[in-house]
């Protein structure tokens, strides 16, 4: 007689073969979900010897798989869990970010039902597994006919639900299929309704299909250990209801990954963040402090004790010194180009202290003009005055001052030193943001350990420590620094490991950056756009990303040194349509300090530009300069492999705005096999009630 242990064995040894694996690399190949249902069926019509399946290559025998029983139930165990989670993730992610469709919300919370009572029945069916011997044939017989009854709410009630869920066209289901569905309401989000959810809409399109396709092979378990059990219990065949079991499971599931590669050919692979609900300087944002700023000066403090031109004329490389103390003197000179200069005639200014991040709270001109807000002084309140001078009137100006001398304490440089994951452990970018550290703007960039599918090792997330510099205020080049390490002291160099924002050098490109296929990023680092390392490069400052090949099946880098290469917005593959044109500019009208100038509520463009410049005077007296750095972690949840980094700028009408990390997921489309051979069609199909795959 057929034992309920032997079977339980069989299953086990199928599972060991399949679904203990990392799902998402079986799921992602149709053929191995038929592979999987057909020697489960070959096994029950004695096609395939009980040895195929418990003896690999290693030579495992049968006593070492039920020693790892308790092993591959608990993996069981996790799996169910992990469903549960990832399901219940993607539901609130949507219904939350889309817009109020009701038939969208309606669907998914069906599914979200369909997948939960699956689900609930197969932690059932785990614990017969593991404790069987606690069992009466009666318990099991119960669950036997709970599994194989055809009654509303029943295992094939709710698969069916779920195909016409799923699938477009199909009876009693949506016109359109939910995934095409999901598709279309994400299409033309803008930034704030996509901002912050955490994950693609393109993965969150598979981790819906995975979902989907686990729940079908779990029902399909079930079934065929009733059916196995009814066939030893009853003494009757049910070779046929078996077939029908394995054909659902295989060609729904090529319907399935059909469907979902339909919609996600065109979805969008961004993952970036919302502004945070509170701003926090050096916490969640930064700046380039004191770079540019407005700048209060007399006359001939810029003309060499000259006062025979006016404030419009002026544009200078450098203070030339303070020449009439009675006057006034500023409390902390522009150690760089002065230029933008205007007439103050007199004024009455806030000065702050020398060592503040800011100059003036504000400064008022002769005509009452107020520059900032005058509601009250931290500082000191000063009165330049406009004097005449023999037959000439020195003025006082109003101009911005572009700091660049290695002498100045502002807050100038972007680090360009490349950052790399560690290749040799298999481990790959998924996380990056922005720090301000020794006087620099960096990149600090988080590590996973790649598995099969894209998919990340858990509690493998690691940020890597950035490294440790000096400054050194010289004037070779405006500064320098030196790198510290095992105390050590390295020289850097300018446009080779740092760049300094200065007027001759202040603009940033806005890219995204791609992988070709079959890569995957294992670095960032900014550089310049053009490919002379002099010092004096002047060419706008740039991301490139390090890509490496690797394996989605198997989930592992090629680690020779011939797999890696860096990819910059002028060499990669396949670049956006927007490439196709004329790098466009982002202009910064009348910007404010963006982390008081409201939400951000739109992005821009690839292959566009902008140049950091000194906030509006009016609204800010020009003290901050402009735009800011996002310093939140850009992440994916759950953790994955990445296929492009994109650096965009982001903000509002009349916001000096921010610029921030965006991640772009891995293209599945092109890994994803969505073909059963011929062979195994005309296996399936005449056991199979519904439509016959097709591509959509």
């Amino acid at each position: 007689m057929f034992q309920v242990s032997t079977f339980i064995l069989i299953l086990m040894c199928i599972l060991t073969k399949y679904q203990v694996t990392p799902i998402a690399s079986m799921i992602g190949d149709v053929q191995t979900v038929a592979n999987f249902a057909n020697d489960a069926m070959a096994f029950f019509k004695g096609e395939l010897p009980l040895e195929n399946l418990i003896m690999g290559s290693t030579g495992h025998a049968i006593n070492q798989i039920l020693d790892k029983m308790g092993e591959i139930s608990q993996s069981l165990e996790n799996m169910e869990a992990n469903n549960e989670r990832r399901m219940n993730h993607m539901i609130s992610t949507l219904m939350r970010r889309l817009p109020s469709q009701s038939r969208v919300d309606t669907g998914l919370t069906e599914l979200h039902s369909y997948i939960t009572r699956i689900d609930g029945m197969f932690e059932h069916f785990e614990y017969y597994v593991k404790k069987r011997k606690s069992f009466t044939n009666y318990t099991i017989s119960d669950f036997i006919d709970a599994t194989v009854s055809h009654d509303t709410g029943d295992i094939f009630d709710v698969l069916d639900n779920m195909y016409r869920l799923m699938m477009p066209g199909r009876t009693g289901g949506f016109k359109t299929g939910l995934p095409q569905l999901i598709y279309i309401n994400n299409e033309h989000l803008d930034f704030e309704e996509r901002c912050g959810s955490g994950t693609s809409v393109q993965q969150r399109l598979y981790e819906i299909y995975t979902s989907v396709v686990i729940s079908e092979s779990r029902a399909f378990s079930m079934i065929i250990f009733s059916y196995a059990l009814l066939m030893a219990y009853k003494k009757m065949s049910f070779s046929t209801e078996m077939e029908k079991a394995a054909a659902q499971l295989v060609m729904r599931s090529q319907e399935y990954i059909i469907a979902t590669e339909r919609a996600m050919i065109n979805s969008s692979r961004i993952v970036d963040r919302c502004d945070p609900p509170k701003f926090k300087r050096n916490q969640n944002f930064y700046e380039l402090e004191g770079v540019m700023q407005m700048f209060v000066i007399n006359e001939p403090d810029i003309n060499h004790e000259v006062c025979t031109s006016t404030c419009g004329e002026m544009f200078k490389p450098y203070v030339t010194g303070c020449y009439d103390y009675e006057n006034w003197c500023t409390a902390r000179s522009c150690l760089g180009y002065i230029y933008d200069c205007e007439s103050a005639s007199s004024s009455t200014i806030c000065e702050l202290p020398s060592d503040s991040r800011r100059r003036y709270d504000y400064v008022k001109n002769k005509w009452g003009t107020v520059y900032g807000s005058d509601n009250s002084c931290s500082g000191s309140i000063r009165h330049p005055n406009g004097w005449v001078r023999g037959t000439v009137f020195c003025d006082v100006c109003i101009c911005t001052c572009a700091e660049q001398t290695g002498y100045s304490n502002a807050i100038r440089t972007i680090n360009l030193r490349p950052k790399i994951t560690d290749i040799q452990a298999n481990m790959v970018l998924i996380g990056i943001r922005f720090i301000s550290k020794d006087k620099q703007i960096m990149i600090q960039i988080c590590e996973g350990q790649l598995l099969p599918g894209g998919r990340i090792k858990p509690e493998t997330e690691n940020w890597i420590e950035p490294e440790h510099f000096s400054y050194i205020n010289t004037e070779d080049y405006g500064g320098s620094f030196y790198l510290i390490k095992d105390n050590e002291k390295t020289k850097m160099y300018h446009n080779i490991d740092f760049a300094h924002i200065r007027y001759y050098q202040k603009q940033m490109n806005l890219d995204d950056v791609n992988a070709p296929f079959g890569y995957i990023v294992t670095g960032i680092k900014f550089g310049n756009e053009g490919t002379d390392d002099e010092p004096w490069n002047e060419t706008p400052l740039q991301i490139s990303i390090h890509v490496t090949k690797f394996d989605f099946n198997n989930g592992t880098l090629y680690t020779d040194d011939e797999s890696s290469h860096w990819v910059t917005p002028k060499n990669m593959d396949d670049p956006s349509i927007n490439y196709n044109y004329k790098r466009q500019e982002v202009e910064l009208s009348s910007p404010a300090d963006p982390s008081v100038g409201g939400r951000s509520v739109e992005a821009s463009e690839p292959n566009q530009f902008i140049k950091f410049r000194a906030s509006d005077r009016t609204k800010d007296a020009g003290q901050s300069t402009v735009p800011f750095f996002d310093g939140q972690s850009v992440i994916a949840s759950p953790n994955t492999a990445l296929s492009g980094i994109g650096l965009y700028h982001k903000g509002n009408k009349g916001s000096g705005g921010f610029l921030a990390f965006r991640l772009l997921t891995i293209n599945l489309p092109g890994y994803l096999n969505t073909k059963l051979t011929d062979d195994m069609i005309e296996k399936y199909k005449p056991d199979y009630s519904g439509a016959i795959p097709y591509k959509i």
